[in-house]
């Protein structure tokens, strides 16, 4: 274009298609980052690698496109996809130490991100099947809910029995086509005797008869819409090694108090959180408030369960197709965006 040349660079990362333009004229040059360097402050677009891949950001091609952009010469100016997104007025002239210093950083950051994805797999709740350790099973979600399965010793542990007559046929399936007898079903815990958590109980245990895990204080709802259910404590797992202790957790502020277990599995801290706590954003206010929600009392359950520190946490409803596993401040800064959404819905 007359005396300006424009280079187009490939920078996937933040996108497969994700690009870049450098502008050259007159010995000065300008970089049109688009969400790869998103602000002035330097804020790149890796939050796109941090969820599940059908957002399509990946952390390896990032890693590759931000050790590409280094090679480059510094700019003249970085001109980035959401400037109004920085809290104040910032030039858009960028020094060879603020070049260096957000490359480095988000180079430091996607290794990080790559290793473990490595380590302990892209264990994503997307809906897609997958073990997320030796004998952890996400089997995707029924009715919008997340199902997990424990194996051990070729008995299986099934979390919650969700609302719906397909439920039964949807259980068998996903543990048929992990090479798992149904029949081998040595119980079912559940999160609360609401239809989420044992809706499709009856069916299933007509068809098992196994056992049901539950407090004490669900029984009678448990028995109402399901007369056959043989029910069990928590503590009630049996001490040959099958399977971990469960460790209940209250969590009040619903119509019907919801039970959160903790457990440790292949050296892991486990939460099953059912319904509840979840990644609260602002749409899901509503969500919680069909279920006859009390914000106040949440929030002191919130207290319970922030004592936990999982590493791997395993809700009803993920939400974004969230990774299952914790790093780092994770979970607190989780608990934290929930207490800010709790308390401007209470007011």
């Amino acid at each position: 274009m007359g005396e300006a040349r424009i280079r187009v660079i490939a920078t996937p990362g933040h996108t497969p298609g994700s690009v870049c333009y450098l502008l050259e004229h007159h010995g000065r040059t300008a970089l049109f980052s688009g969400d790869t360097i998103m602000t002035l402050t330097g804020d790149l677009g890796t939050y796109s690698t941090y969820l599940a891949p059908r957002y399509r950001g990946d952390p390896r091609a990032y890693l590759a496109t931000l050790r590409e952009l280094e090679k480059l010469p510094v700019p003249d100016l970085l001109l980035p996809g959401h400037p109004r997104v920085d809290q104040q007025r910032i030039s858009a002239a960028v020094s060879p130490q603020q070049w260096s210093s957000l490359l480095e950083s988000g180079i430091a950051n996607m290794e990080q991100l790559t290793a473990r994805y490595a380590a302990d797999g892209a264990d994503f709740l997307d809906g897609i099947r997958k073990e997320l350790l030796p004998g952890l099973h996400y089997l995707g979600d029924f009715s919008e809910k997340a199902v997990y399965c424990f194996s051990n010793q070729g008995s299986l542990l099934v979390f919650d029995a969700p609302e719906g007559p397909r439920f039964l046929t949807f259980l068998a399936q996903r543990l048929e086509d992990l090479g798992f007898d149904l029949a081998r079903l040595s119980a079912v815990v559940v999160t609360s005797s609401g239809p989420d958590s044992v809706g499709g109980l009856a069916a299933l245990l007509e068809k098992t008869g196994c056992p049901v895990i539950a407090r004490e204080a669900d029984w009678e709802a448990i028995r109402a819409a399901c007369p056959a259910a043989n029910i069990v404590p928590p503590d009630s797992a049996p001490g040959d090694g099958t399977w971990p202790p469960l460790q209940p957790i209250l969590v009040e502020g619903f119509q019907r108090t919801l039970t959160v277990y903790e457990l440790a599995w292949q050296g892991k801290r486990i939460l099953v959180s059912g319904q509840a706590p979840l990644k609260l954003t602002r749409d899901r206010i509503p969500m919680l408030e069909q279920m006859h929600f009390n914000p106040g009392a949440f929030l002191q359950s919130l207290d319970r369960v922030q004592q936990v520190e999982p590493e791997l946490w395993l809700p009803a409803r993920p939400v974004h197709g969230q990774n299952a596993n914790l790093y780092d401040g994770d979970w607190q800064e989780m608990l934290r965006q929930s207490r800010l959404y709790l308390g401007m819905s209470s007011r």
